[in-house]
């Protein structure tokens, strides 16, 4: 902390034994790149959360190491910073091309900045893939409750419907849900599965608006809204099951207690096995 920003960046490069004609360089191309060209004599002290980070990236990176490992490298910065910094790191990655190892537990950090997300529970991998993978097919129960929102139920296949698509019982009663198997998936009638439905698939309507054969339809009523702003998240109970609902709002969502249409793709539905005992 006593140090200014100018030698904290060089620190690595002094111990080195980099020329300081090559530090003077490599600093400021450090700081021209992370935006912050002009603070190279002040101390951290001086400077906001968001450039304290930024400072710490460019003494990662003034080194040109040939990987860059961040671990949780925003946790300690408010939502807004967060979120203008997974930009700033995106965009600083691209340019250097290091390749960089980023440790977090916020989702959509993942999801934002991956090339390739690799899911750990309890020190094994559960699943690697690109981003739209992991989310759209989750490989285990874990990721799919781990990346976003999701309602996972118990139930199994009670038969088939226009040939390729699936009919799931919930355990818990109620309507058949429909859903469209993966293309390398094989399930017989009887079936014991896990139904993964991603609260952010999950349509809602107003009553008695027409729909497509390949949706299940349920009706039930808003339970809950947790107000978002852009979006809702409602949680919904039709018969026997309360499911949670994401949706864009256009001015006001949908009240406490309203009657709703609670609609679900049919491949939207990820089907997975039922976990043994």
């Amino acid at each position: 902390p006593h140090k200014s920003v100018f030698d904290n960046i060089a620190f690595g490069l002094k111990y080195r034994k980099v020329p300081k004609d090559e530090i003077a360089r490599r600093v400021a191309d450090a700081l021209q790149l992370v935006q912050l060209p002009d603070v190279g004599e002040r101390v951290p002290a001086q400077l906001s959360g968001g450039q304290q980070q930024r400072i710490a990236l460019a003494r990662a990176i003034v080194i040109q190491p040939d990987v860059l490992l961040l671990d949780e490298p925003l946790s300690a910065l408010d939502a807004h910073l967060r979120e203008e910094m997974r930009v700033e790191l995106k965009h600083i990655q691209r340019e250097l091309g290091i390749a960089t190892v980023f440790v977090t537990h916020d989702q959509a950090e993942a999801l934002a900045l991956s090339d390739r997300v690799v899911v750990m529970n309890r020190g094994s991998i559960e699943q690697v893939g690109t981003p739209e993978e992991v989310y759209n097919n989750p490989a285990t129960e874990f990721v799919a409750g781990f990346l976003g929102h999701s309602n996972i139920l118990s139930g199994h296949v009670s038969g088939t419907d226009d040939g390729d698509l699936l009919r799931i019982q919930p355990a818990a009663g109620g309507a058949e849900i429909l859903a469209r198997p993966r293309a390398n998936e094989h399930w017989q009638v009887d079936d014991q599965v896990r139904l993964v439905l991603r609260a952010e698939r999950l349509l809602l309507a107003k009553r008695h608006e027409a729909c497509t054969r390949q949706h299940t339809v349920l009706d039930g009523h808003i339970s809950a809204v947790d107000y978002q702003g852009q979006a809702a998240r409602y949680f919904v109970t039709t018969g026997a099951l309360e499911l949670q609902a994401i949706n864009p709002i256009d001015r006001h969502p949908f009240a406490e207690g309203a009657a709703v249409q609670l609609r679900i793709r049919s491949e939207d539905c990820v089907l997975l096995q039922q976990a043994r005992a």
